[in-house]
């Protein structure tokens, strides 16, 4: 059955096996035929720096909101 849900919650599962449910969506994505550059460089970045479960692993938002902000400048034009 196909859906719009990009997460799968599992009752008692360790927290980092979370990831595990969450990547083959991310991939789906970037797999899409509509899914443009912006889009593969937003999950990329979404998957390698947001998605981080420990947060003492996640970049601090003063890090990526600049990353973000190029990257929508590079699309707005």
């Amino acid at each position: 059955m196909k859906t719009n849900t990009l997460f799968l919650i599992v009752k008692g599962s360790a927290k980092s096996q979370t990831g595990i449910f969450i990547k083959p969506f991310i991939e789906e994505l970037h797999e899409h035929e509509n899914c443009t550059e912006y889009f593969h460089n937003l999950l990329t970045v979404i998957e390698n720096y947001m998605l981080l479960i420990e947060s003492v692993h996640r970049p601090p938002p003063e890090l990526v909101q600049p990353a973000l902000s190029i990257m929508y400048k590079n699309v707005k034009g």
